[in-house]
């Protein structure tokens, strides 16, 4: 299989879990088996797991619900759910509630085989399977990296010092914050990540700090909290400088004392974390501008990295295209394709204003489309060399639009008209693609 890793197997029919645990055993995995949902998550608890197949329906405790309680133990453990009733609602509240994938009995073995094997590729950094735990700065490069030496990077991840990481999007902070934490004392516990912009004010405050059943409307079961789940590791929390007043004097509390109220509890919770922040603006400017508190930037800012962008870093542009380019090929089952030196070079004179993220994107389209063993540079089309004119709507949304139509189709290809499969190809949910196949009005293809 290629990949490694232990499963937690929860399903109440033992033929299933025996079969499954041969499967994937003889595929070079390690299996544990649960014969219900409540001891499938005391063994969750107690020993971890990289991957969980969960079957929808038990007596004891719902799938739907199983899923749940494993996800605020950790929400980062890729789940795939299993029923004998694969209707498109279960499928859908499934992935709602953050399912990796949904299969319905009978599965094959290939099939699940092929689930569980990308499931862990897409989560295999849990394990520190993407990133060299002795170098924290080992995949960003062997030229200008950051504003320091990669040495003070590694001293900094052994200590447990509170960093800002700043620089713009896309640029890799997440991903810098990931290797520090692989590089720490910490490694073995648990990395979690909230992308403070991508919520709403409303949800950040439960999603940080958790609440009590029945705290607020909506509040219809106990949620653990974020800094609760991270006990023992990193809480990442990205963009930071969205983060309203009433969040920031709340996280000021938390930092400082490590205790964390739930929403709607009067009772502390301590909590032992090492806390990582980024932002893609000048937070030294928030702060002199009053939009920032003054004393938990300096709380937060015991160590500032800055990574700067793509188009200062030319040396390294080579080094990440080959790393793309070879994680790409392994990914679309391409190993022998090559990538010329004249299409390197057309690559490296972009200026990549989406700096890493937009860089991985351009090299995983380029192989995934491509019919041919060898890229050339005549196969290279980035969004801004393209030459729009003469098209009846050259607008970057209709550009957009049709690219992202051609993806779709071309995903749904792949995968024989199995709309699960082409979410994983597509790395979206099932729900986020029945949304766009019935945005661009796809039927049969």
């Amino acid at each position: 299989m290629g990949v490694k890793g232990k499963i937690l197997i929860i399903d109440d029919e033992k033929n299933v879990r025996v079969g499954f645990s041969h499967q994937l055993k003889e595929a070079g995995l390690s299996t544990i088996c649960a014969s219900g949902g409540y001891e499938g998550i005391k063994i969750f608890q107690e020993r971890g797991a990289d991957l969980i197949l969960l079957d929808l329906k038990m007596p004891d405790l719902c799938g739907i619900d199983t899923l749940k309680r494993l996800k605020e133990i950790d929400p980062g453990v890729p789940v795939i759910m299993i029923s004998g009733f694969g209707d498109i609602s279960n499928a859908v509240q499934a992935t709602k509630f953050g399912a990796y994938d949904f299969l319905s009995k009978p599965i094959f073995p290939d099939t699940l085989l092929q689930s569980t094997k990308d499931a862990l590729e897409k989560f295999s950094y849990r394990k520190n399977l993407l990133y060299e735990k002795d170098d924290p700065a080992a995949d960003f490069g062997k030229g200008l990296l950051i504003k320091g030496s990669i040495k003070e990077i590694q001293e900094i991840a052994r200590s447990d010092f509170s960093i800002i990481i700043q620089g713009e999007t896309g640029t890799g902070k997440s991903f810098l914050a990931h290797s520090i934490h692989n590089s720490s004392s910490r490694y073995d516990r648990a990395f979690v990540k909230m992308d403070i912009g991508a919520l709403p004010e409303t949800l950040i405050e439960s999603e940080l700090f958790g609440h009590e059943k029945g705290s607020f409307t909506g509040a219809y079961m106990k949620k653990i909290g974020f800094f609760e789940v991270a006990n023992g590791g990193t809480i990442f929390l990205d963009e930071i400088e969205n983060m309203s007043p009433y969040i920031q004097s709340k996280l000021l509390y938390v930092v400082e004392d490590k205790v964390v109220y739930r929403v709607g509890s009067s009772k502390p919770v301590a909590v032992d974390f090492r806390l990582i922040t980024a932002t893609n603006s000048d937070i030294e400017k928030s702060v002199l501008e009053n939009k920032f508190r003054k004393d938990l930037f300096y709380r937060l800012a015991e160590i500032i990295i800055t990574i700067p962008p793509l188009r200062e870093r030319v040396k390294d542009i080579p080094f990440f295209i080959q790393k793309f380019f070879a994680e790409a090929c392994e990914k679309w089952n391409k190993p022998n394709m090559k990538i010329t030196d004249g299409a390197m070079d057309h690559l490296v004179g972009y200026s990549w204003p989406g700096n890493l993220r937009e860089l991985k994107t351009v090299i995983r389209k380029l192989v995934f489309f491509s019919n041919e063993e060898v890229l050339k540079t005549e196969h290279i089309k980035i969004p801004l060399y393209e030459n729009i004119e003469g098209k009846e709507d050259s607008s970057l949304k209709n550009i957009l639009k049709t690219k992202e139509l051609e993806c779709i189709i071309h995903a749904l290809r792949m995968a024989g008209g199995n709309k699960f499969k082409a979410a994983s190809i597509l790395q979206t949910s099932y729900r986020n693609l029945l949304l766009k196949i019935k945005k661009h009005n796809i039927e049969n293809v």
